[in-house]
């Protein structure tokens, strides 16, 4: 029989290769792969992010993975996707009540700005003042209040893959304007200001 000393050793071994064969590797999935949330190649916010969680969790092992929007999209609508989306937003995954999924307390937050040639400004003054545009859009992503103008027609979206290409086609006069995200726009004009 066990004396108490042995129990709590035995008692802590248990605790501890119980939580050593718990232990996870976990892929946190991004698609934003733009400064400031990817700079580099495994470099930038969602990265530094992820490397303090898994510093702060000795249990589990977490790592980022860019994954494409359009892809999160439809393995979600067909209920086969099993992971954690780094950078989103209730609005832009239908989830406004929260209820769909879990989700953390914001840790970022952004705006979409709009985006035109300087020989056609446009100047936004609501939902009405895009109506009969071409907007470029990044494939795959949400606008919140646009995406009903979209599907009557209403509005006409050009979408490519990222956002330095989405930026190009504003100010080229490719498409009346573009939906930029702020934080990438600050970081973006920090080296290509007089591009503008």
């Amino acid at each position: 029989m066990l004396n108490k000393k042995q129990n709590i050793i035995a008692i802590l071994l248990l605790l501890l290769t119980s939580s050593m064969s718990s232990a996870k590797d976990l892929v946190m999935y991004f698609y934003q792969q733009t400064p400031p949330f990817e700079t580099t190649a495994q470099q930038g916010y969602f990265y530094d992010l992820v490397s303090y969680i898994d510093n702060k969790d000795l249990t589990n092992h977490y790592s980022l993975q860019f994954m494409p929007r359009e892809l999160i999209n439809r393995l979600i609508d067909k209920g086969r996707f099993h992971g954690v989306v780094v950078g989103g937003n209730p609005a832009w995954f239908n989830d406004n009540k929260k209820e769909k999924y879990l989700w953390s307390i914001s840790v970022f937050e952004d705006a979409n700005e709009v985006i035109s040639d300087l020989a056609f400004p446009f100047e936004y003054t609501g939902l009405d003042s895009l109506i009969g545009l071409t907007i470029g859009g990044i494939r795959g992503h949400y606008y919140v209040g646009l995406e009903p103008l979209i599907k009557q027609g209403l509005v006409y979206r050009d979408d490519v893959s990222r956002v330095t290409q989405n930026l190009k086609k504003a100010t080229s006069g490719r498409v009346d304007l573009s939906i930029i995200n702020r934080s990438f726009l600050q970081y973006y004009l920090l080296d290509h200001k007089q591009d503008f």
